[in-house]
C-alpha cells in the first residue's frame, strides 16, 4: 500500500511540474508586453539609440510643440510665446498626427482612403508624424527631384529634415534650438507602442528564442512597420489617355474631394488663393479645367502640385503615387462630373 501511495505522490507532482512548466511557457511567449513602447522592445534587441532619442518625454515641452505643430507657434511653460513658425502654413495643413494606415508596413493609398473615412481624417500629401521618430529615413525616393542636394542631409536625420520641412515646404523660418526640442519631445509622444503593430504570437515566441540572434529579432519586428515613407513622383496622365471619371468611382471621389481637397480648398481655413466650395459652381469650373495642362486641371496639379512665386508663397504639394493613385484621381474626376451636372 506504501508503494502505490508514493506513485500516486509522484504522479501528482508530475503533474503539476507539467502544469507550471506549461504556465512557464505561456507566459514566456506573452512576454511582449502591448503597452511597452517600440524602441524599448527594439532596445532589448541591441538597437542603437537614434541621434533624435529623447528618453524622458518633458509633457510641458511636448505640449509646446504640439503647438507649433498644429498652430504654428509654442506657449512656453514660463509664459512666453514663441514667434510663428510659417505665415503661410501650419504642419498639420499636410500631415496628420494620428494612425493613417490600417496596415503599418503598406503605403496603400486605396486602404488609407478608406481608414481616413471611417475615421473623419484628412486625405493628405505628406505622411502622418505618428511614429515619425520610429522611422530610419526621411525625403526618401523621388523627393531628391525636388529638392536636389537638399535632401542629402535629411535622410537619414530626422532634425535635418524637420529643417527643411520648416523651411523649405512651409516656407518658414528656421527653427531654434528650443523650437527643435519641444518638437521632438512631441513627436516622441506620437511614438509606436508594442501593441500598434500587432506582431503575431508566433514572432513573440521567435523573440524569445535563443535560435536567432538580436540582428534576426529586430528585423522581425521591423517587419511589421515601415522603418521609411515611399515616394513615387509620376508624371501626370496624359490628355490622350485620361479616362475623364468614364470607370472612376464617384463615391470614392466624395471623400478624396471632402477629406482631400477641402483640406486646405476651403475658403474658411485661408490656406490657398483657391477657394473650393461644395458647391456647383466649383465643380464646373474643375470639369472645364479637365482636359488642359493647366494648374486648374486635377490631373495636372495632383501630380505636380504648384510652385512659390513672388509676392504669394503659399503652394500646393502634390500627391506621390503612394499618397494617391491614378485610379483615385479617376475617382475624384468621376465625382466632380457628377456634382456639376446638378442645377
Amino acid at each position: 500500500m506504501k508503494l502505490l501511495h508514493v506513485k500516486s505522490f509522484l504522479i501528482v507532482a508530475l503533474s503539476l511540474l507539467l502544469v507550471l512548466l506549461i504556465s512557464a511557457g505561456t507566459t514566456a511567449t506573452l512576454s511582449v508586453e502591448v503597452e511597452e513602447t517600440l524602441f524599448e522592445l527594439l532596445k532589448e534587441q541591441g538597437e542603437a539609440k537614434p541621434l533624435h532619442y529623447i528618453e524622458n518625454i518633458d509633457p510641458a515641452l511636448a505640449i509646446a510643440g504640439e503647438g507649433i505643430v498644429k498652430k504654428g507657434h509654442a506657449h512656453w511653460p514660463d509664459g512666453s510665446r514663441s514667434r510663428r513658425q510659417s505665415k503661410y502654413f501650419v504642419c498639420t495643413d499636410c500631415h496628420n498626427v494620428e494612425q493613417e494606415d490600417p496596415v503599418l508596413s503598406n503605403a496603400d493609398p486605396e486602404t488609407r482612403l478608406q481608414f481616413a473615412f471611417e475615421r473623419g481624417l484628412p486625405f493628405l500629401q505628406g505622411t502622418t508624424f505618428w511614429g515619425m521618430v520610429n522611422r530610419e529615413k526621411w525625403y526618401n525616393g523621388d523627393y531628391y527631384k525636388k529638392y536636389g542636394d537638399l535632401v542629402t542631409n535629411t535622410r537619414d536625420t530626422l532634425v535635418n529634415a524637420i529643417q527643411l520641412c520648416a523651411t523649405v515646404c512651409s516656407q518658414g523660418h528656421e527653427l531654434g534650438d528650443k523650437e527643435m526640442e519641444a518638437i521632438l519631445h512631441y513627436f516622441w509622444s506620437l511614438q509606436l507602442m508594442v501593441g500598434d503593430i500587432g506582431m503575431s504570437q508566433e514572432d513573440e515566441e521567435k523573440l524569445i528564442q535563443d535560435e536567432l540572434d538580436p540582428e534576426q529579432k529586430r528585423a522581425i519586428i521591423k517587419s511589421y512597420y515601415m522603418t521609411a515613407s515611399p515616394a513615387r513622383f509620376v508624371d501626370p496622365v496624359p490628355k490622350s489617355e485620361r479616362q475623364y471619371g468614364v470607370l472612376g468611382n464617384a463615391s470614392k471621389g466624395k471623400v478624396i474631394y471632402e477629406q482631400g481637397c477641402m483640406h486646405c480648398h476651403d475658403p474658411a481655413r485661408n490656406i490657398t488663393n483657391l477657394g473650393l466650395e461644395d458647391a456647383t459652381l466649383s465643380f464646373r469650373l474643375l470639369k472645364k479645367k479637365l482636359s488642359s495642362t493647366s494648374d486648374l486641371s486635377v490631373y495636372e496639379m495632383i501630380r505636380k502640385g504648384t510652385e512659390p512665386i513672388a509676392g504669394y508663397r503659399p503652394y500646393m504639394p502634390h500627391y506621390t503615387l503612394d499618397r494617391m493613385s491614378d485610379q483615385q484621381i479617376e475617382d475624384l474626376v468621376a465625382y466632380i462630373k457628377q456634382q456639376a451636372k446638378k442645377q
